[in-house]
């Protein structure tokens, strides 16, 4: 009987162990047939972490670009467990015959790419690079340095070290000179669009005004904010002045629109308006500020944190009419979470056409945020406008230890055509949610209610909620999560608690029976096949079961 349960127990194993090996580690011959076994080093003798980016250290997306864009049209990095910046993946830049082409984004990949190499992992037909690179514009600029943050914004990247230096490079600026500006730094005063990349992926270091090393940061269009050793945080750029919280900034008089003039600022400046400085993160991912990203100045520009008590703070413009409104003063006030919960975490979603009358108006609105909270107590809330109150949002009986926005740009163009004009529109913009429960399993995918597929709707006031675990290939405890372009064509990344690898996995809610898909044209995008070869497998629904491609293990595979 003895050998009989050992024969059982060793069979159960091995089925487990088939099947774990069959989730997540389809490779795609074509392109990546030694990998995640290669033993090859990249062309700068740096490791090349093919096992799965075990480890990696973070993610850029998209999160500061100021409009949703498609994956597979700006590039993604990584930085490695060993500090290294690699950039490659969704780069539309990375055929030589592009470069310098009026490309979407030019000179943004680290370095020129030899043709015969970008040829190998590359579709002709699309542009798209299937793998990234270390970034050598960063190891021949930053010597010395190794990183821990990577951010990605329109037409730069911005990479925080370890050693507490912040870099950029990228044009930042576009021809008609709006977006981003002063951004770069001092180095924005010499920039301009008409430059090769040559000079424009030349590494630009943002140094502290006071010498002490920089924590923490976050990047957006038109403006940065980082947080130093000592707490202090501080911003530049150039943008709406409620975009920046400093005394360094001449307030519109009450005659003047909210939103009259812009501010500028290429030295880092302290944000000392403030009644209690932001937190500092502990990683990059548990983002403790949010910020306006429009350079337009059409909507309210306010940034929200959670200061260093843990209890959540915003500053603002208040006025006398939301669009065309005078200037009344510049406010700070706490947004207290229900029953004094502290917070952990904060998200941001935005709102293109915002109306606050109900029954709502045919005419639209101004630019809103919506802004997430993870609270102490597990749960998540929400508020908008930078304004009181916060509310709960129902999501089941879950306690949660981590979150994201999955696409902040949802509700880019104007609000869905389901909604309900004798409703607020606050009740009814609901972000979709990627969240962890305490513990770190299942993935809990949250959409905005509506018709599943399945002929039941839910209202849209309410959130479509579907956990997505072993049973759907999710078999690993997740200890961090980023977002990846958009929800309706990007992925979310996952990371392993059991082993630091990471996957990515696009869930989406849909109860729809529907047969096996498999391609790597997702979404009925051709660019989007660089995912496939960047996953080292085949974009495939699981089954016709919730709709949802992967957990796929990422690799990066090169010779």
């Amino acid at each position: 009987m003895k050998t009989t349960k050992t024969n059982i127990i060793l069979m159960l194993l091995l089925l487990v162990s088939m099947a774990t090996l069959a989730q997540t580690t389809v490779t795609l011959q074509s392109a990546c047939a030694t990998c995640p076994n290669s033993t090859t080093t990249s062309p700068f003798s740096e490791p090349t972490p093919c096992d799965g980016l075990k480890d990696a250290r973070d993610f850029s997306s998209g999160v500061g670009i100021e409009s949703a864009n498609k994956a597979g049209i700006y590039s993604s990095g990584f930085i490695s467990k060993e500090g290294i910046v690699y950039i490659g993946w969704y780069n539309y830049d990375a055929l030589a015959a592009n470069v310098g082409a009026g490309t979407l984004e030019r000179c943004v990949s680290g370095q020129a790419r030899p043709v015969s190499t970008t040829v190998t992992y590359s579709k002709n037909n699309d542009g798209a690079m299937y793998t990234s690179f270390p970034a050598k514009n960063v190891l021949i600029g930053a010597p010395g340095q190794t990183f821990k943050a990577i951010q990605k914004v329109r037409d730069a990247y911005f990479i925080l070290s370890d050693q507490g230096k912040i870099y950029n490079w990228g044009p930042t600026v576009s021809a008609d000179g709006i977006h981003m500006r002063a951004v770069a730094g001092p180095a924005s005063q010499t920039l301009a669009p008409n430059l090769d990349c040559s000079t424009l992926e030349v590494l630009r270091e943002v140094v502290h005004p006071q010498g002490k090393k920089w924590k923490s940061m976050q990047a957006y269009t038109c403006v940065v904010y980082a947080g130093d050793e000592s707490g202090q945080w501080w911003c530049w750029g150039e943008g709406p002045k409620a975009s920046f919280p400093t005394s360094q900034v001449t307030l519109p008089s009450t005659s003047e629109s909210w939103y009259i003039g812009n501010a500028k600022f290429y030295t880092p400046v302290q944000m000392d308006v403030l009644p209690r400085q932001p937190r500092i993160p502990q990683s990059d991912d548990q983002q403790t500020l949010v910020g306006a990203v429009s350079s337009r100045g059409n909507g309210v520009e306010f940034l929200s944190y959670i200061g260093t008590d843990s209890l959540i703070y915003t500053y603002r413009y208040d006025y006398t009419s939301r669009t065309s409104g005078t200037f009344i003063r510049a406010t700070s006030q706490n947004i207290p979470l229900p029953g004094n919960v502290k917070a952990l975490k904060i998200q941001r979603g935005h709102v293109y056409n915002y109306r606050t009358q109900t029954p709502l108006s045919n005419f639209g609105g101004p630019e809103v945020s919506i802004d997430y909270v993870l609270g102490t107590d597990g749960k998540i809330y929400r508020f908008a406008e930078g304004l009181p109150p916060a509310t709960s949002v129902a999501l089941g009986n879950y306690t949660f230890q981590d979150f994201i926005v999955k696409d902040p740009y949802e509700f880019n163009t104007d609000a869905p055509g389901y909604l309900d004009n004798n409703i607020s529109m606050f009740d009814q913009m609901l972000h979709a949610l990627d969240l962890v429960p305490v513990g770190g399993s299942p993935l809990v995918v949250a959409k905005r209610g509506g018709d599943m597929g399945n002929g039941v709707a839910t209202p849209g006031t309410l959130y479509d909620v579907m956990e997505f675990g072993p049973a759907q290939g999710v078999n690993f405890k997740i200890s961090k999560l980023w977002s990846s372009t958009t929800a309706g064509s990007g992925f979310t990344i996952l990371k392993s608690a059991d082993t630091g690898h990471s996957y990515g996995i696009k869930a989406n809610i849909e109860t729809g029976v529907r047969p096996n898909y498999r391609s790597g044209n997702v979404a009925g995008s051709g660019a989007q096949a660089s995912m496939s070869i960047a996953f080292g497998a085949d974009w495939n629904f699981y089954n016709n079961e919730p709709q949802y491609y992967g957990p796929y293990k990422l690799i990066n595979c090169q010779n």
